[in-house]
C-alpha cells in the first residue's frame, strides 16, 4: 500500500513539474516578439539581405521565422495571431509590439541607407560628366522641321 502511494505521489509530482514548465500564452508572445527584436537588431538579419537571390533570402528568412515561432512554444502562426489578439491591450505585450516596431523602422532605414543610390548632387567624373553635358546639349538643340507629308494635303 505504501509502495502505491509512493508511486502516485511520485507520478504527482512528475506530472506536476512537467505542467508548471509549460509557458502560458502570453509568456510565449512575449518570448516571441523578444526574439523576434534580438534577431531583428542582430548581424545576421542585416546580412540576409546582402545575399542577391531573392529566393535564397526569402527561403532562409521563413525558416528563420517558423525557428522563431518554435522556440517560444508556437506550432503555426495563426496560433501568434490569435493570442497577439488576446493580448491585445496586455500593457507588456503593448510595450513589446512598440519596441518590435521602433526596432523594425530602424533595421529598415538603416538597410535603405547601405543599398542608397549615389546622391545626384555629388560630382561626377569627368568623363562621365561631359557624356551627360553632351547628351544635354543635344536634347536642347533646336529640332529640323520636317518636311510636311505631300499625301496628307
Amino acid at each position: 500500500m505504501i509502495k502505491k502511494l509512493s508511486l502516485v505521489l511520485l507520478l504527482f509530482a512528475i506530472i506536476f513539474t512537467v505542467a508548471s514548465c509549460q509557458k502560458s500564452e502570453k509568456d510565449k508572445l512575449i518570448s516571441l516578439y523578444t526574439s523576434t527584436i534580438e534577431y531583428f537588431k542582430s548581424p545576421e538579419y542585416k546580412a540576409l539581405f546582402k545575399e542577391p537571390d531573392m529566393e535564397k533570402r526569402n527561403l532562409a528568412l521563413e525558416e528563420k521565422q517558423k525557428q522563431l515561432f518554435i522556440d517560444a512554444g508556437f506550432e503555426k502562426p495563426e496560433d501568434v495571431q490569435a493570442i497577439d489578439e488576446k493580448f491585445k491591450d496586455d500593457p507588456d505585450i503593448a510595450k513589446l509590439r512598440e519596441e518590435f516596431d521602433k526596432v523594425t523602422q530602424e533595421v529598415t532605414e538603416e538597410m535603405m541607407k547601405e543599398q542608397q543610390i549615389p546622391d545626384i548632387n555629388q560630382q561626377l567624373p569627368d568623363s562621365v560628366q561631359e557624356k551627360v553635358n553632351e547628351d544635354l546639349l543635344k536634347d536642347d538643340a533646336p529640332k529640323k522641321e520636317q518636311p510636311e507629308d505631300e499625301s496628307n494635303k
